[in-house]
C-alpha cells in the first residue's frame, strides 16, 4: 500500500514538471506549410489531374493495348471457331431439337463459343476503360496532344508526310 502511495505522489511531480515547460511559439505561416522534408520540389514538368504528360500517354497506350489484345484474341477465337466448325458457325435450329453434330464437334464448339463469349466480354470491358479514361482526362483538361503516343514516335509520323 505504501508503494502505491508513493508511486502516485510522484506521478503528479513528474506530470506537472513536463506541462511547466513553455510552449514555442510557432508562427501561423509556419502552420500552413508542409515541413520541409514532407514538401516536394516543385516539378517543372505541367501535370494535369495530378499526372503528366508522360503518366497520361502511357494510361492511354495501356489502354489502346488491352482492347487491340482483347479484340486479337475474340477475331482469334472466331476463325478457330469457323475451322472446327464452319458448317455449324452460322446454323439455326429449332428451339428443343438436338444438334446435328457429332459429340466431339458439340464439345469443342461449345469450349469455342463460352471463349468468345468472354472473349467479347473483354473487349466490352476494355472499350468501358478507354470510355472512363477519357472521362477522366477530359474531367482533368488533359490536352488532346497529351493523350496520343509518346514524342518519341512523332517524328517518324511527320518525316512520313
Amino acid at each position: 500500500m505504501a508503494l502505491g502511495v508513493a508511486l502516485a505522489a510522484r506521478a503528479p511531480v513528474a506530470w506537472g514538471q513536463a506541462q511547466q515547460a513553455p510552449m514555442p511559439e510557432v508562427p501561423l505561416e509556419r502552420l500552413l506549410k508542409l515541413p520541409e522534408s514532407v514538401a516536394t520540389t516543385p516539378s517543372s514538368e505541367p501535370r494535369r489531374g495530378g499526372k503528366t504528360r508522360a503518366e497520361w500517354q502511357t494510361r492511354f497506350e495501356r489502354a489502346e493495348a488491352d482492347l487491340a489484345k482483347a479484340r486479337q484474341g475474340l477475331e482469334d477465337s472466331r476463325k478457330e471457331l469457323e475451322d472446327v466448325a464452319p458448317d455449324q458457325a452460322w446454323s439455326m435450329s429449332a428451339p428443343g431439337l438436338p444438334a446435328q453434330a457429332s459429340p466431339s464437334e458439340t464439345s469443342i464448339d461449345f469450349r469455342l463459343r463460352q471463349q468468345i463469349r468472354r472473349q467479347r466480354e473483354e473487349v466490352e470491358h476494355a472499350e468501358r476503360r478507354q470510355d472512363e479514361l477519357a472521362i477522366e482526362a477530359n474531367l482533368a483538361e488533359v490536352p488532346e496532344d497529351w493523350r496520343g503516343p509518346a514524342e518519341a514516335s512523332e517524328p517518324e509520323a511527320t518525316s512520313a508526310r
